[in-house]
Parts: C-alpha cells; sequence; structure tokens
C-alpha cells in the first residue's frame, strides 16, 4: 500500500475497496478486478454519465440547463427514481451496507446512462429541441442527485461535480436535497472535464 498512489488516485483506491468490502462474507482482491471496477463502473458507468450530459449541455445549450418541457412516462420514470434514491441508499447505509450502497449509486447511474441511449438527444435535438431540453434537464438533476450521495464515498469526486455544475464545493450540504430538482433551468453550468480515466494495473 506504500506504492499504491502511485497506481492510481486515492479515489479510485476508495471506490474499490468499498465496492469489494467485506460484509456478509470474505473479499479478495486481485488486480484484474481493480482494473474491472475502476473501468467498467467508476469510469465508464459513472464517469460516462456526468460528462456526456454536461458536455452535451455545454456544447449544445451554450452551458445554460435547459427549461424542461412536459414530462412524458421516461421522464418520470427518471425523475421518480432521483426523488427515491436518498431515502433508498440511506437506509442501507444505517445498515452498514456500504458496499450495497455504494453499488446503488452505480445503478443509478447506468439508469441514466440508459434513460440518455434510449433519448438519443444527439439525434432528438434535429427534430424536437423541447424533449431534448428535458431529457437534459432531468439528466443534469440526476448529476446533481448522484453529487450528493457519492460524497460519503467519494468525497473529492463530489466536489469535482459540484465544481462542474457551477453550484460550488459544498453541494452536499444536505444529504436529501439529493432527491430534489434543484439545479434550475437557466443556471450557467461549468466546464465539463472528466473525472476520471481509464487504468491499467500491475499483472501479477
Amino acid at each position: 500500500m506504500d506504492d499504491a498512489l502511485k497506481v492510481a488516485p486515492a479515489e479510485y483506491w476508495r471506490y474499490v475497496l468499498m465496492a469489494i468490502r467485506p460484509e456478509a462474507r470474505d473479499a479478495n482482491f486481485t488486480w484484474r478486478d481493480f482494473e474491472t471496477h475502476v473501468n467498467s463502473e467508476l469510469n465508464d458507468v459513472f464517469g460516462n454519465f456526468v460528462h456526456r450530459t454536461l458536455t452535451f449541455v455545454n456544447n449544445q445549450f451554450d452551458g445554460i440547463v435547459p427549461k424542461p418541457g412536459t414530462l412524458d412516462e421516461k421522464d418520470e420514470a427518471i425523475k421518480k427514481q432521483i426523488e427515491e434514491a436518498p431515502s433508498k441508499i440511506a437506509s442501507l447505509l444505517d445498515d452498514f451496507q456500504l458496499r450495497g450502497g455504494l453499488a446503488q449509486i452505480i445503478e443509478l447511474a447506468r439508469a441514466g446512462n440508459q434513460y440518455l441511449s434510449e433519448r438519443e438527444p444527439w439525434h432528438l435535438i434535429k427534430t424536437d429541441r423541447t424533449k431534448t431540453a428535458t431529457t437534459l434537464y432531468l439528466a443534469t438533476q440526476l448529476v446533481g442527485c448522484l453529487a450528493i450521495l457519492i460524497a460519503p464515498f467519494l468525497p473529492e469526486t463530489a466536489r469535482g461535480i459540484g465544481e462542474q455544475l457551477n453550484l460550488g464545493t459544498n453541494i452536499t450540504e444536505s444529504w436529501w436535497d439529493a432527491g430534489k430538482l434543484r439545479v434550475e433551468a437557466g443556471h450557467k453550468i461549468g466546464k465539463p472535464i472528466p473525472l476520471f480515466h481509464k487504468v491499467s494495473v500491475p499483472k501479477s
């Protein structure tokens, strides 16, 4: 562990060690698992959702959170997931199920990626800018939600998302704010930058 930070940043280690945390059973550490958790979950799921959302807002709406139109069934579904996430994950943390809570956060980001993939705002904007605005408005709300939920696990990542949302580093003042649509339409976000990068670790 003396050389851990030469392999990957501290946030990567925090994530992996909690993702494999022994709770109901023992856990084993392997470099292959480390690489998989960082690359497939932290980078490809969580980081990818945050970055693609904010980049699209920046590129297509001049960095301004767009005003949503009428929500349809898929929009309501992702809104409901945002609203229910704090209590769902809090119940796991109350039972000291840190690994389970962290897994639920990754699944929430995965749902965000699926929402974007189904909506295809990169195509939709050519035919329906209002629906695209609704999609990106809700996706941005989910980014704000994830920033709060991830804070107990990855505090530097939470602060980084807060800066990219241009909400400051104190985005995590209240856990229960994660369930609110608190990034107002018309708000100017900061510059999106990737939160993570893929790693290639020593092979034993």
